[in-house]
This record gives structure tokens, sequence and C-alpha cells, in this order.
């Protein structure tokens, strides 16, 4: 057993000197350059994994501050607040979110979106909204895989339209988009109880 937590001693050590080290390169290169967004991005992540949860968020405001328009340094930031167990703030801030328009028009990527709403739908348990948002999303993105998988879930668990759940996922399916995911819905949606 002495071999044991020496080893996950040592483990320890290396660790937290690779993060150290790593610290310093960050801090060298914000003495060049003090905006410099993915460096306090690493930042945040190195934070979070000494545990130093206050730090990682002040980390992940900083670069949402300097580039409010991210969502993906959003996303980063809400990741930190849930860490700390902030999921009131989170929900708050998300739903403003939802609420802006520019916020699916101006989007390119629907992956951080459906992040979002994982997020969103996870936490905050507010179905209402989160039907909302993935029914806009949809509307942009109505070719998007993942888009359609969620939208089916969504029409399937929240709404109980099975028929258009099954219309969206056979969309899928013709698409050759089939993977264990869409299988095991689809085989779930004729299952009979």
């Amino acid at each position: 057993m002495d071999d044991l937590s020496f080893i996950i001693n040592q483990d320890q050590n290396l660790f937290f000197f690779e993060i150290e080290k790593k610290i310093n390169e960050c801090q060298k290169k914000l003495s060049k350059d003090s905006k410099d967004i993915p460096t306090i991005s690493q930042l945040a992540k190195y934070s979070s994994q000494i545990k130093n949860n206050d730090l990682s968020i002040y980390f992940a405001s900083e670069a949402t501050r300097l580039k409010p328009k991210s969502l993906k340094l959003k996303l980063d930031l809400f990741h930190y607040l849930l860490i700390n167990g902030n999921v009131e703030e989170v929900c708050k801030k998300i739903k403003k979110l939802f609420l802006s328009k520019n916020l699916i028009e101006g989007s390119k990527d629907s992956s951080l979106l459906l992040k979002l709403i994982n997020l969103f739908g996870h936490y905050c348990h507010d179905h209402v909204s989160t039907i909302d948002f993935v029914e806009k999303v949809y509307t942009k993105f109505p070719d998007d895989n993942n888009v359609i998988m969620t939208y089916a879930f969504v029409n399937k668990m929240f709404l109980g339209n099975i028929k258009k759940s099954r219309k969206l996922i056979a969309r899928l399916i013709k698409r050759n988009f089939i993977n264990q995911y869409v299988m095991s819905n689809w085989l779930d949606l004729y299952q009979k109880d």
C-alpha cells in the first residue's frame, strides 16, 4: 500500500510541476501581449485543473470581456461557473443569450449552439425556452444532421410528437447519417410500451 501512495504522490508532483511550467509560459506570453485571448483561456483551463475555480472564472471572464461576441468563450465561462456551483447565474446568462437575435443569425457553426442548448436543458430545466431555441436553431440549420437529431429528440421527449420525430430520423437515415444514437432513437420510436 505504501508503494501505491508513493506512486500517486509522484504523479501528483509531476502533474503540478507540468502545470506550473505551462502557467509560467502563459505569463511570459501575457507580459508581451496582455490581451492574448488564447493564452488567457489556457490560464482558465490550467486554473480549473488545479481546482482553483475562482481563478478559472476570472480568466474566462476576462477572455469573454475581451471578445464578448465569442460563443465559445462564453461556453467556457459557463463551464467554469457550473464547476463552481453557479447554476442559477449560468441559467440567467444563457436565457439572456437565447433572447438575443444575433446569437443564431450571426452563428455559422451549429455545434456551439447545440452545446449551449445541452447545457441549458441539462442544468436549467426550462423546457419551454429549450424547445423555442431548438426550433430557432433548426430553422437556421435545417440540413445539419446533429441539429435534426436534436430537433427529433425535442419532438419526441418534450412535445410528444412521435410522428414528426420519426420523419426527422428517417430523413437522417436516408442521408446515410447512421450511427448508434440514430438507430437506437429510431427503434425506440417504434417500440410499444
